[in-house]
């Protein structure tokens, strides 16, 4: 179950990591993505999908990541 004050530091958390995801995308090149860029682009959208997920569900600390690559 998610507190109100678990919630609201995941909706901060969620609103930087989409200003970063909107700077780093925002920034593409034309030509030449570097492979560490689009890393970063998808690490941020993991995140954001996880972190909006734990808010839907109420589901903090449930144990189940295997995001660790």
């Amino acid at each position: 179950m998610v507190t109100e004050s678990e919630q609201a530091a995941l909706l901060v958390e969620l609103e930087a990591l989409r200003a970063e995801l909107n700077q780093l995308e925002a920034a593409l090149p034309p030509h030449g993505l570097k492979p560490g860029h689009l890393q970063r682009i998808e690490e941020l959208e993991d995140l954001i999908e996880a972190k909006t997920e734990l808010l839907q569900t109420g589901a903090l600390g449930s144990g189940d990541s295997d995001a660790g690559s």
